[in-house]
């Protein structure tokens, strides 16, 4: 007899005040239920081997392909995220050249003035000096007979 049915064995007889020996038929009924109870755990056992075999096996695959659903959506925001990176960057150079092109057309528009009104006021100070040229050199034309009309 196991020390486990010895102890039963002992706590009934204390408890109930009943005499039970190890050939006592409710004894020999705990005992074979007690070895049917190990052998159908122990097929059980042996049965569900493979079954955590397999649930392991696909625990795993199921792993790996999360892994690999994860890896792809991250791939895919980090496309988008480049792609809407670089579509603000192309709009950013499309403003900054609008804004380069009409400050330089601003500054052309401001020089040319200023080259308009010094050409203006070099062709007068040009026509100023001729016709003072033209006073001065009257009376020499005079002189060498030249008329003027």
């Amino acid at each position: 007899m196991t020390p486990q049915i010895s102890h039963l064995v002992a706590t009934v007889c204390a408890r109930h005040k009943i005499r039970l020996d190890e050939n006592d038929p409710a004894i020999v009924t705990v005992e074979i239920a007690r070895l049917a109870l190990e052998e159908s755990v122990g097929l059980l056992l042996e049965r569900a081997s493979p079954l955590t075999d397999r649930i392991c096996t696909a625990g795993l695959d199921l792993g790996k392909e999360m892994a690999n659903l994860a890896a792809r959506r991250i791939l895919t925001e980090t496309d988008l995220a480049r792609q809407g990176i670089a579509e603000e960057a192309q709009a950013a150079r499309k403003a900054a050249a609008i804004a380069i092109k009409e400050v330089a057309q601003s500054h052309r528009m401001e020089h040319a003035a200023k080259w308009i009104c010094t050409g203006i006021a070099l062709a007068s100070l040009l026509g100023a000096l001729c016709f003072a040229a033209g006073y001065a050199c009257a009376p020499i034309a005079d002189s060498y007979g030249i008329h003027r009309h």
